[in-house]
Formats: structure tokens, sequence, C-alpha cells
């Protein structure tokens, strides 16, 4: 993702089991919904996105790392998870919490079930999003679910016969560093207005797209 010309910051300070006395908030409540499976436990895991967010901004107004330096805040953050980062993701891309966080843009990878009480954790979305997943996910097939009640535009799906959940997972035995390339694409298109190579490879129908270089249970992308 970083040699496609993007910041990445990613959390490293929430595990299973996290010790967050306020089970993440304010961060983790932004959205106001209600609690999403396994349980409240999860909540500061929830909230690690929109901390990183808040940190990488921090570091920013700081001044002390030039690698912070390279970000252009105008265009606003994209977000993007794996499985329960997914569902992380999803919750994050909610109205509330995109308007606060400035966020314009999310993928979710093979994320986590999307059913709450109240619904489809989808149907909150409310930023251009992507959703891939793969045949050969037997842990968390729920990343259509969640894509069919999203009514942000643009969006796109992509079911990939073959990979397993472990698909995003780059260390070995590598899957798919494709994947990496189409988030690359999403964000390109979605944050930085390209209309040209990335516009195709997400929404074109060469052999390289998105919904062409493979075979596919099923692949859309909607303008």
């Amino acid at each position: 993702m970083a040699s496609y010309g993007f910041v990445i910051a990613a959390p490293f300070s929430c595990d299973v089991g996290c010790n967050d006395t306020s089970r993440g908030a304010p961060w983790s409540d932004c959205a106001g919904l209600p609690s999403v499976s396994p349980g409240p436990e999860w909540a500061p895991w929830y909230a690690e996105v929109l901390k990183t967010i808040d940190w990488a901004r921090n570091e920013t107004a700081a001044g002390t790392d030039p690698n912070f330096a390279l970000i252009d805040w105008s265009v606003g953050v994209g977000i993007a998870g794996h499985s329960m980062g997914g569902q992380a993701t999803t919750i994050a891309a909610s109205a509330a919490c995109t308007a606060k966080w400035n966020i314009r843009s999310a993928v979710l990878h093979h994320p986590f079930d999307g059913t709450v009480p109240g619904g489809n954790l989808g149907s909150n979305i409310s930023v251009p999003t992507a959703g891939f997943a793969s045949t050969g996910d037997d842990i968390w097939p729920m990343t259509q679910a969640i894509m069919n009640v999203s009514n942000a535009r643009p969006t796109a799906y992509r079911n990939e016969v073959g990979w397993s959940h472990l698909e995003p997972v780059l260390v070995p035995p590598i899957e798919n560093p494709l994947l990496a390339t189409y988030t690359a694409a999403w964000f390109k298109v979605t944050l930085n207005g390209d209309s040209g190579t990335y516009h195709d490879l997400i929404f074109g129908s060469g052999p390289d797209s998105m919904c062409k270089h493979a075979n596919m249970s099923g692949c859309y992308a909607t303008q």
C-alpha cells in the first residue's frame, strides 16, 4: 500500500483481552450503534482505527517526525480492515464517525459479521466502500451481506474464487498480493479522484480489472 504513495498508520496498542476500562470510549461509541457480537469486550478494539487517526493528526501537528509531513489531510482519510478489523471499519464508516474523523473512503477485507440487533451494520455506511471476499473463506463469508445494504456510492464488491480468510495476510505463505493493488486503486479513485489507470482497475472491463483478472463468483463496481 505504501508503495502506491499512501502513508499507512496501523494500530498496535490493543490485542486480545484489552485492558481499557472505558471500553474504548469515546472512540468506540461514535456510531451510536447496538453492541455487536461477540460482546462489549471487543469495544476497545473497535476504537483502535479512530484512535490511530487521532494519533497521526497529533504527530503531524507536533512536527517532529518528517513522515507525517507527507500526509495530505485535505483529501480525507481512508480506512481498511480485515476480519475483526473489517467489522471495526464498517462501524467507523457510519455517518457519525466519518463526519468527526473526516473519513472519506473504506475497504473491507473479509469482515466479521455485520449483523446487530437493529439490523445490518452495512446500512449505516456513509462513504464509498469496497468489500473483498473469496469463496475459500469458511470463517466469515458475510462481506456480501454487508455490501448489499450499503447505500454509499461508489461501491464495489469482489468475491474471487479461491483464497482463504487469510487472503490479506502477507506473511508466508503469502496468498494474494494483488489485494493490495485493488485496495490502493480504490483509494486512488475515491480519495485522490483518479480517472485513469486506477479508475479502470476498479470500474473497467480490461483483463487486469478487479472483476476480470481472475475467476469470480461475484463482482461489481457501481459509480
